[in-house]
């Protein structure tokens, strides 16, 4: 399968004039199916720790499914993790420099392409830089990198749609690291939230976090990347290390999980969907399960229980859905039996720290 694959990794940083530092990291990857397998350094995000720890997470969420790797196979998101931990112990300094930007052009390698520049203009509006729009209007600019940070990450961060490699061509800068960059220890006690899945195939998971209703969250890989995105980042930025034994225990969790019972009611909104196709996937399950005679009469809402879906062999149907456009409600005895293996003192992950 295509992937790309990991050797390296390193964060540079410099501390502002108000005393905020200000985090860059670079990584080093090639791509599995392309030969030969000759490594390059990429910029890959820059801003506050916060900030680029949300660039990190989200390429730890990809090793789940394979899609991010090291050369000797797959990976775990906790040890991708665990090697960002190591580059953020004695950031390399990074030095000033001078960048160039410019409005428009059809290259992939272009500062700011031609269907990025209205974002580009309304990012740099936001900012009150009025003054920078009309120079790149008229022609290419240069930034200094330490003064201008905030247009950068404005323009570059990892909120933005631009790639931060497009400014930053080169890789991480030498030199030895400086401890005294680190980021802070964070050490928050934190609390995970409880967990309880259920296995809707093979494949897909049914799960409820922290008592929320429950949710299809696909296969076991997409519901690991969701959790670490939503629940496991801001735990992390509260509690260094917090994240290693949160994502194994929830990967055991879904492992683990009991089949959804039949009894389960899913209650359809076909017009809740975002897509078109998602709508008529909602439409074509009605028809397939009896309750439509044909797509266009589709109710507005039906209900329909697990049994019924499993009858009539339309899982894969119910699986393409949006969250949007299903509730699901669990019998009350059922709910309370896998509640309660899924009891007991949520875990507190001060203490993790040391694992990194």
């Amino acid at each position: 399968m295509g992937a790309t694959i990991t050797t390296d990794k390193k964060v540079a940083a410099f501390v502002r004039a108000n005393g905020d530092t200000v985090y860059f990291t670079f990584e080093e990857t090639y791509e599995k199916n392309v030969t030969p397998h000759t490594p390059n350094w990429g910029a890959r995000a820059v801003g506050t720790y916060d900030d680029v720890m949300l660039s990190v997470m989200r390429s730890a969420a990809g090793t789940e499914g394979g899609g991010l790797q090291t050369r000797s196979g797959y990976t775990t998101p906790e040890l991708y993790l665990q090697s960002w931990r190591r580059a953020f112990k004695a950031p390399v300094p990074m030095p000033d420099q001078e960048i160039e930007i410019s409005l428009g052009g059809t290259s992939f390698r272009a500062p700011i392409e031609d269907e990025d520049v209205d974002p580009a203009i309304a990012a740099l509006t936001k900012i009150g830089r009025q003054d920078l729009i009309d120079a790149l209007r008229a022609g290419p600019i240069t930034l200094q990198l330490h003064a201008d940070i905030d247009v950068i990450i404005a323009l570059y961060g990892v909120r933005t749609q631009l790639s931060l490699w497009k400014i930053l061509r080169y890789g991480p800068p030498s030199g030895s690291g400086a401890e005294s960059l680190a980021p802070a220890k964070r050490k928050a006690p934190v609390m995970a939230p409880t967990v309880v899945a259920y296995r809707v195939d093979q494949y897909n998971v049914l799960v409820s976090i922290g008592g929320s209703p429950y949710q299809h969250m696909g296969w076991d890989y997409s519901a690991v990347g969701q959790y670490i995105l939503e629940i496991v980042l801001p735990l992390e930025l509260r509690c260094d290390g917090a994240a290693k034994t949160m994502i194994s225990a929830f990967r055991d969790k879904l492992t683990a999980a009991p089949p959804l019972p039949e009894s389960t009611t899913i209650t359809v909104t076909p017009a809740a969907g975002q897509y078109s196709y998602q709508i008529d996937s909602a439409c074509q399950l009605a028809v397939k399960l009896g309750v439509a005679s044909e797509k266009a009469h589709a109710p507005q809402t039906y209900k329909v229980t697990f049994g019924d879906v499993k009858a009539a062999e339309a899982e894969y149907q119910l699986s393409t859905l949006q969250a949007c456009q299903t509730e699901w409600a669990l019998a009350l005895n059922d709910d309370a039996a896998n509640a309660t293996l899924s009891s007991g003192p949520a875990q507190s992950y001060t203490e993790q720290a040391a694992l990194f």
